[in-house]
Parts: structure tokens; C-alpha cells; sequence
């Protein structure tokens, strides 16, 4: 204590004296300024014409996606921003396999699969505009119509019944109604639940304990939302919300107690909204009214029975897919992906626990054109491709995810570039990104410090840890193999002056490095957030900074202070 005390009254004085004789003015004399942009990345114009291949936002507007309402194209102001490219490449940690390429097939695919691991898609051919379902049976797929008569299979939503069998929400564009198609065990049965006006758009479909049917969709005649479940008697019909022009892109769940949640927006402010049945009567709630929706929601709920929400967010020049969820104090909302702006896409996003609690989220990126994966380990949600395209398509179009008992995910969508319908299952995971190191931020040279940082394996793998000592972003030392979710000690010494970021990059024993993330300067990075050190510690940084530099124009000046900073 006395040692440092007396440091700081020499070098406070020699202050003193250097500010008296101006010399601190020639600091400044030719300054040098910095700074790093938050996102990398390049921008480019496409050109030409075409899906997937447009100069700006506007043109994609104009050109490829004229649902897009007026009001929402003046709210996010899309016009002349530029597409960004994509960075990232698909890894092999996911089986990918075409399931119809006979013609235009795979418009509104979803996803189940049964407690018997039985895959269904349900999906429109869009070439004969038909309600399609895909089932795996040993290894190969069956593909029936469910439903062939007039224009039918828009918004299609997938669930299975008690006894493993599917059940289908959808739009009749010709007759403009909602319609409800299952499999009786020997063949498919179709009913109309509501004709009353053009309704059926955005149906989203789940099925009780009791195999009871509840199924959300959105009433265009009136612009209401509403909700339909299954009676001895037929269907009873509410109208959820009538407020304005509402119940666009809908998404239906039942907690444990069988309780309906519908997440939802509307047409005149875009906000994300969540219904719940209470008693007798709906209560809505905003959950988000900083954001502007579109594209779909997914809703769900955690082991604790809190609700989550999954969706996009237009809001200008922020493109991103978000995650809301509930805890005891209220609603919060996250970024799971930033980066998704670029050009509108369909909708396509999913969001699953599953037996043991883990995060699921199955999206298509629309900045990419490839259909993604994320899952949430210690707080950090990491990032993949499943499939990108090939000649710059959109891959990933209506892209739907579900979990089977053992926690695998599985995924369909479109393939855009050749209009079929794909489908792909998770093979292997890679572990976690690990955590942001912990331990000292400041030391001596010369002396040993420790750090300390974790990750998981879902596949409960092994895991290395490639460490990165000087802020390079090479690993400079390789650990031996942790157990998943073991906290991994090492120490390290640093011989040189200076200061450094510590990172940390992770290999499972089976040779797949994490995924990526988005680190604490919002890029995508492998490596996990830096933790900064100094060496040695410096109490006064700008005072130190500008005695180094007067000591290097200056050597032979002050040889007292010099030793004492040494120290």
C-alpha cells in the first residue's frame, strides 16, 4: 500500500511539472483515431432480375412479393437498401434428403414426428394446388393427397393425436373457408370447421390431451382472429380479437392444463400480441410493441410452464428473429439472429422444447437464402446452417422444425431453386460456443493466472478447448477432453508487456468445432466473447499511456518513474 502510494505522488508530481512546461499539449499535436464497424460483412447490388436476385429491398417489394401491404412497406421504409452476402457455409452435422420434387411442392410445409419417431410433413403443391402428406416408414417416404378438391393446402399447420396420427389445418381458396383433414387409421377424412365469410388464413392447429382440436386462423372478411375447437357436437367458434384489422400470422399451443395460447399481430401497428383462454373469456396482452412482425410466430412453453414466442422483426435496418418469453416478472424478448436483413422471405420459423428441457429453433434466413438452425446453451444461442443454395435461390421457404422423444431435431422446407420439398435431420451435434473466460482482467509478466470457461455437448460428447492467448483469434494452446458441461481450468503466463483478448473455441472429440454466435461486438464469431487483460496492471491508463509515450520520445528522462512502473 505504501509503495503504490508513493508511485502515485511521483508521478502526479512529474504531472505537475510536464503540464506546466506544455509538454502535455504535443500529445496531441497528431492525434490518431480509430474505430472498428459493429457488423462485417460485405454489401453488394445483385443486378439482373428474378427470385433471389434484386438490387435493393424495393425491388423484391415490387418485383416478387406483392402480399407485402402498403402499410407495412411505408412503416420499415425498405427502399434502395442494399442485399448483404452470405458469409457462412453449411456444415455436415445434418442429413438432408429431397421428399417430393414432382413439381411445385413444399409451399407451407410443417413438421411432426410421433412418439414412434414417424416423420409427417403436411405441405401444398402449389402446380396442382393440392394438400399434400409426407410420411416416413422405414427409411422411405409415402406421399399421399389429402385433399385435391379446388385451389386447397394454403397455411397448412400439422399435429398428431394421442394415437399418432395426423391432423391438418388449412385454407380452401376456392371456397374460401378453413378446412380440418386427419387420418382415421385407415384413411383420410376431410370437414369444413368455419364458412362463415372468407376465413381460414394463417390457421395454425393443436391438439389436448383429450385429442381435442383447437385450431387459430385469422378472418379476413371481418379482420378478426379467431379460435375453433373440436365438440361431441361440431366445432364451437369464438372471435379472440375484432380490434382493427387483426389475427395475421397466428400460432396456437395448449399448456398443461390445456389452456389455449395464440401469439399473433395485426395489420395497423405490427405488434406481437399473445392470447390466452381465462375462465370464461380471452385476455390479450402486447407482448412487444417495439417491433414490427411479419413473416410467421411460433409459440410454446417451457418445462416451468412459462409461454416463449418466436418471430421476426422488420423493423428498419434491424431484420432479426426473436425470441419473447415470460418469467415471474413479465414478458423479455432477445435476439437470437440480427442479421437477417437483406430481403423479405416467407414465413418459416419454429421454436420447440424438448423432453429434457433444451431450446429448439428451426428459421429460414432470409438474408441468406439458407434455412438455419439455433439452440441455447449457458445462455448463449449458437447458430448453423442446414442447407444454403445453390445457385443464390431461397432454400429454407416455410421452413418448420419439430423434435422427436430422444430430442432430435427435424426439419422441412423448400428448396426455392428447385421447387421441392426437403427435409433434414440433425446427425451430430457440435458442442457449445464456450463462455467468455473467467479470471483475472490485469496482472504482472512473468506470473501464472488462471481461467476458467465450460460448454456443452447435446450429444454428451467430449469436449477440447482451443485457447487463444493474444487476442489473434488462433488457438495458441489446446486442453486435453472435458466432460460436457465440465468447467475447464487452465493457467497461462504471459513473458511480454501489453494488453490481450482471451478467447476460447471448442472441439467435441468426434472433430466438430462449435457453432457460431454473435459475439459482444454483434458479429458472428466462433470464438466465444474475449476477456481483456493487461499487462502488467496499469491503475491509471491514460496517465500510463501517455508516460510510455513520453518515455519512448524521452529514454533517458526519468529513470526513477521508469523502474517504479516496471514494478
Amino acid at each position: 500500500m505504501q509503495k503504490n502510494l508513493v508511485k502515485k505522488v511521483v508521478i502526479c508530481g512529474i504531472l505537475v511539472l510536464l503540464i506546466s512546461s506544455g509538454v502535455v499539449s504535443a500529445l496531441y499535436r497528431n492525434p490518431s483515431v480509430s474505430s472498428k464497424p459493429m457488423i462485417s460483412g460485405n454489401w453488394v447490388y445483385a443486378g439482373g432480375s428474378g427470385p433471389g436476385n434484386y438490387n435493393t429491398n424495393q425491388n423484391i417489394i415490387d418485383t416478387a412479393n406483392p402480399a407485402i401491404s402498403e402499410k407495412l412497406t411505408e412503416k420499415i421504409n425498405l427502399k434502395n437498401q442494399l442485399l448483404k452476402t452470405n458469409i457462412f457455409l453449411y456444415n455436415n452435422t445434418w442429413s438432408v434428403e429431397t421428399v417430393d420434387n414432382s413439381g411445385s411442392v413444399g409451399h407451407f410445409s410443417d413438421i411432426a414426428v410421433a412418439a414412434d419417431n414417424t416423420v409427417f410433413i403436411s405441405y401444398c403443391d402449389f402446380d396442382k394446388n393440392d394438400l399434400k402428406c409426407a410420411r416416413l416408414i422405414n427409411n422411405e417416404w409415402n406421399i399421399t393427397v389429402v385433399d385435391s378438391e379446388g385451389n386447397v393446402g394454403q397455411c397448412a399447420s400439422l399435429a398428431l393425436d394421442s394415437l399418432g396420427d395426423p391432423h391438418i389445418s388449412y385454407y380452401d381458396a376456392t371456397n374460401h373457408v378453413l378446412k380440418h383433414a386427419y387420418f382415421d387409421g385407415t384413411e383420410w377424412q376431410r370437414e369444413v370447421v368455419d364458412s362463415s365469410g372468407n376465413v381460414g388464413l394463417d390457421t395454425s392447429i393443436a391438439i389436448d390431451s383429450t385429442n381435442h382440436i383447437h385450431i387459430s386462423y385469422h378472418d379476413e372478411t371481418n379482420g378478426d382472429l379467431k379460435y375453433a375447437k373440436s365438440t361431441e357436437n361440431g366445432w364451437d367458434i369464438q372471435v379472440v380479437d375484432l380490434l382493427g384489422d387483426t389475427g395475421e400470422i397466428s400460432s396456437i399451443t395448449l399448456d398443461k392444463n390445456n389452456t389455449p395460447h395464440i401469439s399473433y399481430t395485426n395489420r395497423y401497428d405490427f405488434h406481437l400480441y399473445h392470447a390466452y383462454y381465462s375462465g370464461n373469456t380471452w385476455v390479450i396482452e402486447t407482448v412487444d410493441d417495439t417491433s414490427i412482425l411479419y413473416g410467421s410466430t411460433s409459440i410454446t412453453y417451457d418445462p416451468d410452464g412459462f409461454i416463449h414466442i418466436l418471430y421476426y422483426d422488420v423493423t428498419p435496418d434491424h431484420f432479426s428473429l426473436k425470441h419473447a418469453y415470460q418469467s415471474h416478472d413479465g414478458w423479455h424478448s432477445e435476439i437470437i439472429d440480427p442479421y437477417l436483413w437483406g430481403t423479405f422471405g416467407t414465413g418459416g420459423a419454429n421454436i420447440v422444447f424438448d423432453n429434457l428441457g433444451r431450446i429448439h429453433v428451426g428459421y429460414f434466413n432470409w438474408a441468406w437464402q439458407t434455412v438455419n438452425y439455433a439452440w441455447k446453451i449457458n445462455g448463449i444461442w449458437n447458430l448453423e446452417i442446414i442447407d444454403s443454395p445453390i445457385y443464390g435461390y431461397f432454400d429454407g421457404m416455410y421452413a418448420a422444425l419439430a423434435v422427436d422423444p430422444q430430442g432430435t431435431p427435424h426439419v422441412s422446407y423448400m428448396d426455392m431453386n428447385n421447387m421441392d420439398l426437403k427435409y433434414a435431420r440433425k446427425i451430430e451435434y457440435s458442442s457449445g460456443v464456450p463462455t467468455q473466460p473467467s479470471g483475472s482482467s490485469n496482472g504482472k509478466t512473468g506470473k501464472a493466472y488462471t481461467f476458467t470457461t465450460t460448454s456443452q455437448d447435446f450429444d454428451n460428447d467430449k469436449i477440447q478447448y482451443g485457447w487463444d492467448w493474444n487476442g489473434d483469434e488462433e488457438v495458441d494452446e489446446w486442453t486435453g477432453f472435458y466432460d460436457s458441461g465440465e468447467i475447464c481450468e487452465i493457467s497461462h503466463t504471459w513473458n511480454e508487456t501489453g494488453s490481450f483478448k482471451i478467447r476460447v473455441i471448442a472441439m467435441d472429440e468426434k472433430g466438430f468445432y462449435n457453432g457460431y454466435h454473435v459475439n459482444e461486438n454483434g458479429e458472428f464469431s466462433y470464438w466465444s466473447d474475449s476477456l481483456p487483460i493487461t499487462m502488467p496492471y496499469s491503475y491509471n491508463k491514460p496517465i500510463r499511456q501517455f508516460l510510455e509515450w513520453l518515455f519512448e520520445r524521452f529514454p533517458n528522462t526519468f529513470p526513477v518513474v521508469q523502474l517504479l512502473l516496471e514494478q
